[in-house]
């Protein structure tokens, strides 16, 4: 007799881990920052529990997110995507060979319910970090959670993601040993791209309107760091280049530095446009145009870059300490960001220390 056909049943999915509780950074809604508990999503089968240690603002990032103008924030929002913790669970099929205790910085963890849509989510005090290696995009070798060396602080190590930024913008422009290059804004993406260029081997020229930056460049052992008006930095530009810088990295954000870096450029020259430029950016394309310069547009980071920005924090050659100012508790969340959006040039790296 036949029997009639029957679908087996689904294996049952492995029962997730409670992660619990963690205190979180918030942007409520535009220029309202609070610290608030939030509830952790069960940890899956390929999932690290992360206890965080630090989490590093990212100037740039998180002030336009802030201000409401990152068309990719939903509100409400943890933010930050530069974290560094202790593993405190690491399921047995997750594909990195982490262990609980090991040191890990990570991109951003899964977001609580209630705080989806967003891909920012690191100020946190424990993390559910998804490395489910479906989700891992090899061209991009994201998502990271790398292990942290110990020769690299916490405080440090969580900006080795936007050194990997820094780094993909140098890596774009193939630099070569000899080579003269500007780094228009000494913000910490510009602080990590000088540093990264003269790694390179490259002569560098490095400036900035305040003074205070450039003079933390200068304790990372960039000697050609420059301050002033502009009329004084083009004049200091020239020096340094008779003929034209052979590439230039812009870091301001700002249409009319670009304009008038982009005269500074040799014939056939390389631009990397690598910081923010939200809404329309207005440009003289005819001085583009006349040096017939090749144009790079690096966006986002990539985990390659951010091991390689750790290797070398770990040797000395690529220096993070003087380009930390400000060390904050959590509850002192709303007052970073008041100091965020002033503005104030006495403020660059900002980290959160979430030990007890």
């Amino acid at each position: 007799m036949r029997l009639p056909f029957t679908r087996p049943r689904p294996a049952a999915a492995p029962p997730g881990v409670v992660a619990g509780s963690a205190r979180a950074v918030v942007f409520v809604e535009p220029r309202r920052v609070e610290l608030r508990e939030v509830a952790l999503p069960l940890a899956g089968p390929t999932d690290l529990i992360v206890d965080v240690t630090a989490s590093a603002i990212s100037p740039g990032t998180e002030r336009w997110a802030l201000l409401g103008l990152r068309p990719d924030v939903v509100w409400p929002c943890i933010p930050g995507y530069l974290a560094v913790g202790r593993v405190a669970h690491a399921a047995d099929a997750a594909p990195h060979g982490l262990r609980a205790g090991d040191r890990v910085c990570f991109l951003a963890a899964r977001c609580p319910e209630g705080f989806g849509g967003n891909w920012m989510c690191a100020h946190l005090s424990r993390a559910v970090v998804s490395c489910d290696p479906s989700a891992y995009i090899p061209g991009a070798d994201l998502p990271y959670w790398l292990p942290v060396p110990d020769a690299v602080p916490d405080a440090e190590a969580a900006y080795a993601g936007l050194a990997g930024v820094a780094m993909m913008g140098v890596n774009m422009a193939s630099l070569r040993p000899g080579e003269t290059v500007a780094i228009f804004g000494l913000g910490m993406v510009g602080q990590f791209a000088a540093q990264l260029a003269q790694i390179a081997g490259a002569r560098v020229f490095a400036a900035d309107l305040a003074p205070q930056r450039a003079e933390r460049a200068r304790q990372c052992g960039i000697e050609q760091a420059h301050s002033g008006e502009p009329a004084a930095l083009e004049a200091a530009a020239a020096s340094f280049a008779p003929g034209g810088f052979d590439v230039i990295i812009d870091t301001t954000g700002s249409g009319s530095a670009l304009n008038a870096e982009v005269k500074t450029l040799r014939p056939h020259g390389r631009f990397v446009l690598q910081g923010w430029y939200p809404g329309m950016t207005e440009l003289n394309l005819h001085e583009f145009t006349v040096r017939q310069v090749r144009v790079f547009f690096p966006c986002g980071v990539r985990g390659g870059d951010v091991a390689r920005a750790l290797a070398l924090m770990a040797s000395g050659r690529l220096r993070c300490a003087p380009l930390i100012t400000h060390h904050w508790r959590p509850d002192d969340a709303p007052h970073a960001y008041e100091i965020l959006l002033s503005g104030t040039l006495d403020s660059l790296g900002q980290v959160f220390d979430w030990q007890p």
